[in-house]
C-alpha cells in the first residue's frame, strides 16, 4: 500500500489486490528491493502506455529478472 501512495499515476493500482499482489511477489521473490524495482519499472511502462495505472498484464510483460539467491 506504501508504494502506492508514491507513485505518480494519476489511477489508483490497488497493489493490495490479492492477484496483483501474488504476481508481483513471485516475479521477486518477495524481496523488497527487487519488488521495488518491478513497481517502478511497471509504473514507468503504465505512464508510456498511457494507462497511468499498474495492472497484471503490464506486471507480467515487464522485462525482469531476480537476482539469483547464492
Amino acid at each position: 500500500m506504501s508504494f502506492e501512495l508514491i507513485l505518480p499515476l494519476s489511477k489508483p493500482s490497488v497493489l493490495i489486490d490479492e492477484e496483483l499482489a501474488l504476481l508481483i511477489y513471485d516475479r521477486t521473490n518477495g524481496t523488497i528491493g527487487e519488488i521495488s524495482m518491478l513497481i517502478k519499472k511497471s509504473a514507468i511502462e503504465a505512464i508510456k502506455m498511457g494507462v497511468e495505472k499498474i495492472t497484471k498484464d503490464i506486471v507480467k510483460g515487464i522485462d525482469f529478472e531476480t537476482s539469483k539467491a547464492a
